[in-house]
């Protein structure tokens, strides 16, 4: 179930040790900065040119225009019970895709203020998994949770074929925001890339026109994030991913969501997964060819002569209630902060905690925490200059989270929607489709049978969703 959000800030000599770090999604990028070890480990690139959206699709006929569903009674609490931890990962910086498994996220520590950092700069990630694994951008979470609890594991939390969803948070928050629209914006154009797998799941894939973007030179995020966590022991400061899964008002969800951060008490007191000795440890984040790793490095293939990715084994399973996001925001628009965007973000990966650093031109004077299940204690507090004297304020937690399960409500009604679509189209390739929103409207169109279509995920992934097969 999900917990209430509270609020406190602080500002003066230092940030509190129990805080944790994320950022709202930013489309889950990370930035390539060789000189901070690289959140996504490579030297800076120029951004490809952006795809057509409709790239791949047979546009001579609309399958359907997807009406909004009916607006929902508010629920007294969010519409997600029975949170489970699926797989989580970090992945290396190296030729062959590679992660670290369980991984860790970075390490919340704080920073007294006030601070000043230097804007943003290098190439961005839009999409680490795709980019790093183009032919099959789900395949790591399906490797990680084998390597956790085994390919065939009864232990696993997942029953695979009554999975009614598969996808990356970043997919609902967009169905989301084009169910409820903020007053006074457009709906962004989105596609989002469909498959039926078994009898009834559907795994959304994420497409996005391009796989790396410039920096704008005026976002501080990710120096925000490195100067207020530290790389946890044994992983690669390259992007912690996990999944978990959930019931959401009867429709089973599996979700993928990056995590910034969690607090320091979560890592040292959790068991540690760690590799047979440190050199192994060592070649693999030091980007040694995956055909010289010891026996230490397992590999997840489709078979024995085509493995896909290499998977090394460290870190520690972080629990829930440690993640954190980790943002930052100017001072002259924190009066414009939207709860309307924040709320749902961590309602759909069930993070407990939001850290906000509040700057000016780079001169970091607030850090405030969103903490669940804490009451506000102050609204806000005095800034260290006058342009932030305004503090971010506690929104009203009981108000956003019935606003939240209300849209809530109308997603899980729109995924069965698209779900009897997917079953009535057939399972596999030849019945993949991808939902289309241009200018407000939702359409849903085939993909082009000459443009390569092939399977979201290899063969012996799609083998676990047959019925009565648990794996």
């Amino acid at each position: 179930m999900s917990r209430e959000l509270g609020f406190s800030s602080f500002t003066g000599s230092a940030a509190r040790g129990g805080g944790s770090r994320n950022r709202p999604d930013h489309a889950n990028s990370h930035y390539f900065r060789s000189s901070r070890g690289g959140r996504g480990g490579a030297s800076a690139r120029p951004s490809a040119p952006e795809t057509n959206i409709k790239q791949g699709l047979d546009t001579s006929k609309i399958i359907e225009t997807i009406p909004q569903p009916t607006s929902a009674s508010a629920p007294e609490d969010l519409p997600i019970e029975n949170v489970k931890y699926v797989a989580s990962y970090n992945w290396v910086d190296t030729d062959k895709p590679t992660i670290v498994v369980p991984g860790s996220p970075a390490i919340w520590k704080g920073h007294a203020v006030p601070f000043t950092l230097q804007p943003d700069d290098g190439s961005v990630f839009v999409d680490q998994n795709s980019a790093r694994l183009s032919e099959y951008p789900m395949l790591p979470l399906f490797a990680a949770a084998d390597a956790i609890h085994g390919p065939k594991a009864t232990a696993s939390p997942v029953d695979w074929p009554t999975v009614d969803v598969i996808t990356d948070r970043n997919g609902l928050r967009k169905l989301l925001r084009w169910l409820n629209p903020s007053p006074g914006r457009e709906v962004r154009d989105f596609r989002i890339d469909i498959q039926l797998v078994g009898t009834k799941t559907l795994v959304l894939g994420r497409w996005e026109g391009r796989s790396r973007e410039p920096p704008s030179g005026r976002t501080y995020g990710f120096g925000f994030e490195g100067a207020t966590t530290r790389a946890a022991p044994g992983c690669p400061p390259s992007g912690h991913h996990r999944a978990i899964t959930y019931d959401m008002l009867g429709v089973k969800m599996v979700v993928r969501f990056e995590v910034d951060a969690c607090l320091p008490t979560a890592t040292s007191s959790a068991p540690k997964t760690t590799p047979a000795s440190v050199d192994d440890l060592a070649d693999a984040l030091g980007g040694m060819n995956i055909k010289h790793r010891t026996p230490a490095t397992t590999k997840t293939t489709t078979s024995s002569s085509s493995p896909l990715i290499d998977i090394v084994r460290a870190g520690t399973q972080v629990p829930q209630e440690a993640l954190v996001e980790v943002t930052s925001r100017s001072a002259y628009f924190l009066d414009q902060l939207d709860w309307n965007e924040l709320y749902p973000q961590l309602a759909l990966s069930q993070t407990p905690a939001l850290h906000m650093g509040v700057h000016e031109r780079g001169v970091f004077s607030q850090l405030h925490e969103w903490q669940l299940d804490e009451r506000p204690p102050r609204a806000g507090t005095r800034a260290t200059s006058g342009a932030a004297a305004g503090a971010a304020k506690a929104p009203d937690i009981s108000a956003q989270r019935r606003k939240t399960g209300a849209q809530i409500v109308r997603l899980a009604r729109l995924l069965e929607v698209v779900q009897e679509l997917a079953i009535a189209r057939g399972a596999g390739p030849a019945g993949s489709f991808s939902l289309v929103c241009e200018g407000g409207e939702l359409r849903v169109y085939a993909r082009k049978r000459d443009a390569g279509a092939k399977s979201c995920l290899p063969p012996d992934v799609v083998a676990r969703f047959e019925a009565h097969k648990k794996i």
